[in-house]
């Protein structure tokens, strides 16, 4: 069986269900970003974010979806065909049916929540931006399906025939993302006169630190418990 190649563009958005950005800057007793500075932090942590994803999928320690098989994303996108088909002939759906529709839809927009049905959207956006020639407006389009599901139910149908093309196993780089979140923590901190380094508590033996404090703070934009408590012990031996 193959495997869903990586791409290495993937891009997804903050999580912000339980602090903000900004909110979180100002917790933290920090100078507030100017709006430059916060719409650069915003894109580089949505980069970085990508990238992990990568990573995410490839490891079966950390995700059920590891070794993401082309298969799978196609029973998913063939499943969001019918599903729009029925919508586009004014079919009623069940409200259970157009949640999961959505869920996969906009799963680019929920960080490592599933990375499943953030592959199978990213696979209906290329589709449906080779289709209308913009990339954005068919990002948009995604996220108004209701209004547009010929046009996205055409797009899964590509992109199941486009995957049907990938033969053999396409394994996943490792991608060093940890890096790449420094460097955006480094654009919070220098301003702020936090130095990039950490302390050990001689009495505890733990990492500390104002610039590790930092880092445990906007990781809460990143990721559930689960890839918090991983960055967590990955920071003393980065920074």
């Amino acid at each position: 069986m193959a495997r869903l190649p990586s791409s290495g563009s993937a891009v997804a958005s903050l999580y912000e269900e339980s602090t903000t950005l900004p909110d979180l800057i100002s917790g933290l007793g920090l100078a507030p970003l100017s709006p430059d500075d916060e719409q650069k932090v915003r894109q580089d942590l949505e980069a970085v974010i990508g990238r992990g994803l990568h990573e995410l999928a490839s490891s079966p320690k950390y995700s059920a979806d590891a070794k993401l098989q082309i298969t799978d994303v196609q029973k998913t996108l063939r499943r969001v065909a019918r599903g729009l088909k029925a919508m586009a002939r004014g079919r009623r759906r069940e409200p259970a049916e157009l949640s999961a529709i959505e869920q996969i839809l906009r799963g680019r927009e929920t960080g490592f929540q599933r990375v499943h049905d953030i592959a199978a959207a990213n696979e209906i956006v290329m589709a449906l931006a080779g289709m209308v020639g913009d990339r954005d407006k068919a990002e948009a389009m995604v996220v108004d399906f209701a209004n547009h599901p010929r046009e996205i139910e055409k797009a899964c149908r590509t992109a199941i025939e486009t995957l049907s093309r990938i033969r053999g196993e396409s394994g996943r780089p490792a991608i060093d993302w940890y890096t790449e979140f420094v460097g955006v923590l480094k654009v919070i901190a220098l301003p702020n006169n936090i130095k990039p380094n950490v302390s050990v508590n001689p009495r505890t033996r733990k990492a500390q630190g104002r610039f590790l404090d930092l880092a445990a703070a906007v990781e809460q934009l990143l990721a559930t418990s689960t890839w918090r408590s991983r960055c967590s012990s990955a920071w003393p031996t980065l920074i």
